[in-house]
């Protein structure tokens, strides 16, 4: 049974988490209550490289994967989430200072690297 903090419980089961890449999207995102992420295809316009943009592309995976986590693990509401796309859009304090977004980007700058260096394996192979 899972405990009635805020830590997910040590029962498992098998979720089928889709991964949609949108085609001229400007934004990634998560739709709460489900499974499913949304991510843009070119998430840093900036991005040279091969491996730049393919870590463009884990970061914003990791960082919608988190908010996954947030909603369906740890049962944060949507409502939590207190900003708007014009927040977003304009860097405003209300979304940067977020705390759900502050764990989400901590939780992709942490695993960035393992990942990626994960993938390169197993494309090797």
């Amino acid at each position: 049974f899972p405990s009635h903090d805020n830590e997910p419980g040590t029962f498992t089961r098998k979720i089928t988490l889709k991964v949609q890449i949108n085609i001229g999207a400007e934004t990634s995102g998560f739709k709460f209550y489900t499974n499913k992420i949304f991510l843009c295809d070119v998430p840093d316009e900036c991005a040279i490289s091969q491996k730049q943009k393919e870590k463009a592309l884990f970061k914003h995976l990791l960082h919608e994967f988190r908010h996954w986590m947030q909603n369906r693990v740890y049962k944060i509401r949507h409502t939590e989430f207190t900003y708007d796309d014009n927040d977003v859009a304009n860097d405003r304090h209300a979304y940067i200072r977020n705390e759900h977004e502050i764990d989400a980007r901590r939780f992709s700058a942490q695993h960035i690297k393992n990942f990626y260096r994960y993938y390169k394996n197993f494309k090797s192979q």
